[in-house]
């Protein structure tokens, strides 16, 4: 006894589990951000489109039985199905535009009535099955009638039967529109999930991004859950999850290169050729007492930024959209600090004060905190990458430090 009980509670636990990981193979498959998937709401599984109505819905089945499938003729799976979605069709929930799907981790026997249900494609293919449904209904009945004690569990069965039964012409309908997909075992599926998300069995991340998935769509579910809100994901929720958890696996393989190091590979020539770039002809237009060697760490870290890209690109799998990015997102944080400063129009402002803003906004950007692609944090040993990208922002004009400088380099390239 004790044993069955276990064998049950494994059972009833591993079925529990098999919602949320047909619920990640649906979100992988979907190529629109906008559709959503839910569990338990309209059915074990259904895929929902952005205005909410479902375009597909699934009964999932798990057994751990070595002898036996699910869906069995007479069995309260293929049933209970049958008649969960005759009453959301007649309720208006559910419709004949629906994808009906009939899962289970078992291999549908070929003799099995759902078997030869799935390969019906119209209402007139249907009548055949539909006899075929009465005759196990009569079956069950003349079971019934031949026994003194009648189970309830069966009593039970048998009204569900005659409830699918009941209405032949919507039942054709449905029949046409089911399919199965069997032996959706895990490793099937997860094989099925990373393919879908672009990664495959033995990729340097794709194990861990897995395993990182499925506790977030289980965290997921216990959240929605205890604040007694429907369980509905996001294709959105799903792709942002995922490329979130891939750059941070992927970040977390960066090991950029001490400033140090790289400047042992910097001789004074390359120093030279550099001093008249565009952006340290930005620096030029800063007052500050100590600006040659503020020019100076600028070239230095500029070098070593040009340098250190192709490094980390080589040996982290970081792409050039992500130093794109991160470019991107400097671009942005300097904007936020210059207007911080520059307020009023420039007319309104003196040389003098032109001049201060210059310092205090370069000071600021320089000293501020970053993490690449926001989750790796760069070490103070290679700060030079950040401020390297803010050079080489002002190198190509996208940025700078005096509050005139589009006026200035505009009159630059004029006279050029």
């Amino acid at each position: 006894m004790a044993k069955k009980s276990k064998d049950s509670a494994e059972a009833q636990m591993l079925g529990y589990l098999f919602q949320p990981d047909r619920a990640l193979l649906y979100l992988s498959q979907l190529s629109n951000r906008t559709f959503s998937i839910s569990i338990e709401l309209i059915d074990d599984v259904a895929i929902h489109k952005s205005d909410g109505s479902v375009i597909l819905t699934e009964q999932d089945k798990y057994s751990i039985s070595q002898t036996s499938s699910t869906f069995s003729d007479s069995s309260k799976d293929l049933w209970r199905t049958l008649q969960i979605w005759i009453n959301k069709i007649n309720e208006k929930i559910l419709s004949f535009d629906n994808e009906f799907i009939c899962c289970s981790n078992k291999k549908m026997p070929t003799n099995y009535i759902l078997s030869k249900i799935s390969k019906c494609d119209s209402e007139e293919n249907a009548i055949d099955i539909i006899e075929n449904l009465k005759k196990i209904v009569e079956s069950k009945k003349d079971d019934l009638s031949s026994k003194d004690k009648k189970p309830a569990s069966s009593v039970a069965l048998l009204k569900i039967m005659e409830s699918v039964i009941f209405d032949e012409k919507l039942l054709g309908k449905l029949i046409s529109k089911i399919k199965i997909q069997d032996e959706q075992n895990l490793e099937k599926m997860n094989d099925q999930i990373l393919n879908n998300i672009s990664l495959t069995k033995g990729h340097i991340y794709g194990d861990r991004i897995l395993f990182y998935l499925k506790g977030w769509i289980s965290d997921k579910c216990k959240l929605l859950i205890n604040s007694k809100s429907p369980i509905i994901i996001s294709k959105e929720d799903f792709n942002s999850t995922v490329e979130s958890v891939y750059d941070s696996y992927r970040l977390s393989t960066i090991n950029f290169t001490a400033r140090k190091q790289i400047l042992e590979e910097i001789g004074d020539k390359e120093i030279e050729v550099i001093q008249n770039s565009t952006f340290v002809e930005q620096l030029k237009l800063i007052k500050h007492r100590n600006l040659q060697n503020i020019i100076l760490d600028a070239i230095r870290d500029y070098l070593c930024y040009e340098k250190e890209i192709l490094n980390v690109a080589k040996y982290a799998h970081i792409t050039s959209k992500d130093f794109d990015d991160f470019a991107e997102i400097n671009r942005i944080r300097w904007g936020r600090v210059f207007d911080k400063y520059v307020v009023n129009e420039l007319e309104d402002y003196t040389k003098e004060e032109k001049d201060n803003f210059a310092y205090k906004i370069y000071d600021e950007i320089l000293s501020m905190e970053v993490k690449f692609k926001g989750l790796y944090e760069i070490p103070i040993t290679s700060s030079y990458f950040k401020n390297g990208s803010y050079h080489s922002l002002a190198e190509n004009l996208q940025i700078g430090w005096h509050p005139d400088w589009e006026k200035i380099f505009e009159v630059h390239e004029k006279a050029s």
